[in-house]
């Protein structure tokens, strides 16, 4: 929560829950401001502390997901360059070989772009036995081939996870942001009806709670 969210939030409980404990302050404004709409007040703070606690915990999991979605993504990166760099030596002397794996193309940037030439090349090794028998010479097996074939369908997995999770985020920081609007005007209109009902000369009155009529 930024810090002017927590010092209003506080501020606003402090006006709300001080102007409904005091049966004298109750009593002077109650033409206007009724029992009802004072316990209206601490229901809007509770419903904005609460919006802002969802909000805590979705920013939260929305951060573990995309953590995880990335370092899995990082891993199986690092493999493919791994696959790539053997693949420049293993068949420097094979054309059709090398453009097989496509060793002839940059590695694209883009995500989609990313995953589809990662499979290509991973299916290429599975399904073509003279790659994969190359690919022995160095210690890297078909096995190992088809666990980042696995991998990447996790991939896709945590990719989703971590949209849906940064989804719910986005709803529950906009949720908190209504109920702390909601919650503010309330505020700003009750600190009104205090000025209103009391004069300079009573302030001292309002003193004992922080912020009534400012």
């Amino acid at each position: 929560m930024k810090r002017t969210y927590e010092t209003e939030l506080e501020k606003g409980r402090s006006l709300v829950h001080g102007v409904y404990n005091d049966k004298d302050i109750k009593e002077r404004i109650k033409p206007v401001y009724t029992e009802e709409r004072l316990e209206r007040g601490i229901e809007l703070h509770q419903k904005a502390k609460e919006a802002f606690s969802v909000r805590y915990k979705e920013f939260n999991e929305s951060v573990l997901a995309h953590q995880r979605f990335a370092e899995l993504k990082e891993l199986l990166h690092i493999e493919l360059m791994k696959l790539r760099k053997f693949g420049r030596q293993l068949f420097k002397n094979e054309p059709f070989s090398y453009k097989q794996l496509m060793l002839d193309k940059n590695v694209p940037g883009s995500y989609q772009k990313w995953r589809i030439f990662i499979e290509d090349t991973l299916r290429e090794l599975v399904n073509n036995l003279h790659l994969a028998n190359k690919y022995k010479l160095v210690g890297i097996s078909v096995d190992e081939i088809r666990q980042m074939l696995n991998e990447l369908v996790q991939l896709d997995e945590l990719k989703a996870s971590s949209e849906k999770e940064i989804g719910d985020s986005h709803e529950a920081n906009a949720s908190s942001v209504k109920a702390f609007k909601e919650f503010i005007h309330y505020c700003s209109d009750l600190r009104e009806c205090l000025n209103l009902f009391f004069d300079d000369k009573e302030r001292h009155k309002l003193e004992k709670m922080d912020c009534i009529a400012k």
